[in-house]
């Protein structure tokens, strides 16, 4: 049976699994990042193809560093513009490559 007690205001509430995010948690961060950015990742090329990356009205630009495609990294940086979003690489290492797509 479980056993409930009160807590009183501000106090907080004790919970064996807080600051233990559940496996899929962890990962969603990069997941909503790729669909906002319109990101495919393809290992096996080396390659990272964006399709109509789209940067929030609120924000200027996202930057992307030390993003592995199979062992190999890539810094980038999405930058909101007028007639949508550019896709500049910062740095590299490897024959990693972003590819941009309509």
């Amino acid at each position: 049976m479980l056993e409930r007690s009160r807590v009183g205001p501000g106090e907080p509430l004790s919970n064996a699994m807080a600051g233990r995010p559940q496996g899929g948690a962890a990962g969603r961060v990069f997941l909503l990042i790729q669909s906002a950015v319109g990101l495919e990742v393809d290992a096996g090329t080396h390659r990272a193809t964006s399709s109509g990356a789209v940067v929030p009205q609120w924000l200027d630009d996202i930057d992307i560093r030390g993003m592995q495609i199979d062992g190999e990294r890539i810094d980038v940086r999405i930058r909101r513009g007028g007639r949508g979003s550019a896709i500049e690489v910062l740095g590299r290492s490897g024959d990693v490559e972003i590819l941009v797509g309509k």
